[in-house]
């Protein structure tokens, strides 16, 4: 395994430098996500209102 050989200091850094990446993808997948749902809720509330 390639995590074994490094250093643990800097498989931490990389675990962390990874997390925040994907952490920023996530924040915006939720974004568009929220936007989605919100959206389908306003088009449920006018169609029943």
């Amino acid at each position: 395994m390639l995590c074994a050989r490094m250093p643990h200091v800097e498989w931490r850094e990389a675990l962390y430098y990874d997390i925040s990446s994907d952490f920023s993808i996530l924040c915006n997948r939720m974004q568009s996500f929220a936007l989605f749902v919100s959206h389908i809720l306003h088009s449920l509330y006018t169609l029943l209102r």
